[in-house]
């Protein structure tokens, strides 16, 4: 038997154990590799095994034939290099079988080296003199380990394992938690200059039809074949899509309806009408003041009517404020739209924030109105006054979903209203977005087939319930 670590080469050994374990994922249904453990004993000496280091601590081999160093100058220069791991190792029981070759590659800048194992080896893990007879011959043990992927050595994935769970939140939405565990093929990644978080979007799951991503989380191992992450999709009452700018919406409206009482109506009139008839200077004004505080008196028992619609929008880091601003105004001007104010002309407010270092934008929007604006101080034009209905039907159909709305071109305002669990975009996997419509359980990107070179078990998989919450008013 022939045992070769990088250039040195073993003499006179005798392999006392040659170990192969299989290894499995945690969940033992996926074959990741096989650990050997080749345990032999060799002589260092003169004529046999022995080396000496050059200027930059290399071992060299000494000449044979009785004229190499003594035994211990072979162990003092080979026990650093022994001890560092990802080396070529080669076995051959005769020069024309092989037992195991880790072999080598080339890198990018055309040089040769030691293509390492599954698990950053192979390693000499045990290097023990067993007997010395004399400074002349010393009889060692040493024990080399190595992980190969026996099925298919030049796969990428050997093993993509993931369990998911569902809660269902307060308001009887469902939020899927999913972790998963992938583990890679260090030689793979380290002959094709790969990482893992390079497969980040193609390793995690897709988004559920109608759910967002809220969460993300990743974990490199630091042995750098090992791969963690973690998700949570919250399911939506509706979709803005993958491209809309904004991550967050929210959107409220307010409907108001006052109507004065008598008694306060009856003081507003009176101080109206002591003002006119102090205006008139004379007794004669009574008869104006009079006039003015019976149209006050009615007046402040007129309704009044106020609609408020306030929008709120956060972006990520590739949003920008101005198509924050304008989604959010398009939002409120559809809303607005939605009220009607009969022939009455309200009175606005608008109100507008934006965070200068952030990706926020906040706007408001308050309009309000009243049979008031149409009345004159003329008895004889109340009779033909129209009064519009009162009661909340003025503010117009509540049923209407939130609008999503595309960008502003000038004053044109792209409007798409969307009710709810309306189909969106696939989205980007690695970033916060939106799902679109999946098969019933989720599947990974990577097929079962890719990751589990030589088994495919069953993977665990949720069922989603058949919500359908009510539009978003």
């Amino acid at each position: 038997m022939r045992i070769l670590f990088d250039h040195v080469e073993f003499h006179a050994l005798f392999a006392k154990q040659i170990e192969r374990t299989a290894i499995y994922s945690d969940d033992k249904s996926t074959y990741l590799w096989t650990d050997w453990r080749i345990e032999i004993d060799c002589i260092y000496n003169p004529g046999a095994t022995s080396f000496t280091t050059d200027v930059a601590g290399t071992p060299v081999i000494t000449p044979p034939n009785n004229s190499g160093v003594l035994a211990p100058f072979t162990d003092v220069a080979l026990r650093h290099f022994l001890a560092q791991p990802r080396r070529r190792l080669l076995i051959t029981d005769d020069p024309a079988v092989i037992l195991l070759d880790t072999g080598t590659y080339v890198d990018g800048a055309g040089v040769t080296r030691a293509k390492p194992d599954c698990t950053n080896g192979p390693r000499c893990t045990v290097q023990s003199i067993e007997r010395l007879h004399g400074s002349r011959t010393y009889q060692c043990r040493l024990v080399f380990e190595c992980s190969i992927n026996e099925c298919e050595s030049a796969r990428l994935l050997l093993a993509h394992r993931w369990a998911q769970s569902i809660d269902i939140n307060q308001d009887h939405f469902q939020v899927v938690h999913t972790q998963g565990q992938c583990v890679f093929n260090q030689s793979a990644l380290i002959v094709n200059d790969n990482f893992p978080d390079q497969l980040r979007s193609t390793l995690m799951h897709p988004i559920p039809a109608n759910f967002r991503r809220c969460a993300i989380k990743v974990e490199p191992g630091s042995d750098g074949y090992t791969y963690n992450y973690y998700t949570m999709d919250v399911e939506q009452p509706f979709n803005l899509g993958t491209n809309f700018p904004a991550v967050r919406i929210e959107a409220m409206q307010e409907g108001q309806y006052n109507r004065g009482g008598t008694f306060r109506a009856s003081v507003m009139a009176g101080v109206a009408g002591l003002r006119a008839w102090s205006q008139g200077g004379t007794f004669s004004g009574l008869a104006p003041g009079a006039a003015n505080a019976a149209l006050h008196f009615w007046k402040g028992t007129l309704p009044k009517y106020t609609v408020k619609v306030t929008v709120r929008a956060w972006g990520n880091r590739n949003s920008t404020r101005d198509n924050l601003r304008d989604r959010a105004l398009a939002i409120m001007a559809y809303r607005m739209s939605l009220v009607n104010s009969g022939d009455l002309t309200p009175s606005q407010e608008f109100y507008i924030q934006e965070d200068l270092v952030g990706r926020y934008v906040e706007v408001s929007k308050t309009i309000a109105w009243s049979i008031n604006t149409k009345l004159e101080l003329n008895w004889k034009t109340i009779t033909n006054i129209a009064f519009p209905n009162s009661g909340p039907g003025v503010i117009g159909n509540y049923g209407e979903p939130l609008a999503v709305v595309g960008p502003l071109k000038g004053n044109e305002k792209i409007l798409a209203a969307l009710g709810p669990n309306t189909e969106s975009t696939n989205p980007s996997p690695h970033q916060g977005a939106f799902g679109a419509p999946s098969q019933g359980r989720l599947i990974a990107a990577i097929s079962q087939a890719l990751s589990e070179p030589c088994a495919a078990p069953p993977s665990p998989r949720v069922t989603y319930f058949n919500s359908n919450p009510a539009a978003a008013i």
